[in-house]
């Protein structure tokens, strides 16, 4: 009798993970305050202050660009980054938005890990930090948009990692 070589694998079934499940892209963000909070100025886009934020990131996740956008002004600010990572967004950010901060009532991220230091933010401008729903990029569309326009100058096969401040800027001045 021959005893096949296959019957003796230990073959093992793989399994999907299941939607809905807690390891979502929200929980690593620490005291997390969902967009539906947001003040109803600001979704309203009634009054200048209210901002969204977004990285931009470079091919194979090398260099990013972090933007900021005024709902109501739609001023548009953006700088580069070495990386995505949360301490470097949180400098930038409070950088940007420091001649604005006496204007500064609201800003709302997306829910990437490069804005868990969200309360810093929020503490330094004395402002309040939102989240949009996690893959509602609409909730923070002139974001996304400006992001899209943006990517004309810096496409997605392009490596961010030496950009300077002022190729960043450049496409938004002119």
């Amino acid at each position: 009798m021959e005893v096949s070589f296959i019957n003796n694998l230990d073959i093992r079934k793989t399994y999907r993970k299941r939607y809905g499940t807690t390891t979502g892209s929200t929980r690593g963000i620490p005291n997390r305050i969902d967009i539906d909070e947001r003040p109803e100025a600001a979704n309203k886009r009634e009054r200048v202050g209210d901002w969204e934020a977004d990285t931009i990131i470079g091919k194979s996740h090398k260099g990013a660009i972090v933007t900021l956008d005024d709902r109501k002004s739609k001023l548009r600010l953006a700088a580069p980054l070495s990386g995505k990572h949360a301490d470097p967004v949180k400098d930038w950010i409070t950088k940007l938005l420091e001649p604005f901060a006496d204007l500064t009532k609201t800003i709302t991220f997306d829910n990437g890990k490069e804005f868990t230091k969200h309360q810093d933010v929020a503490r330094e401008l004395k402002c309040e930090t939102y989240f949009a729903k996690p893959y509602h990029s609409w909730e923070r569309g002139q974001n996304e948009n400006a992001n899209g326009l943006l990517r004309q100058y810096f496409p997605k096969s392009m490596e961010l990692v030496d950009i300077s401040v002022k190729k960043v800027l450049m496409p938004l001045i002119y």
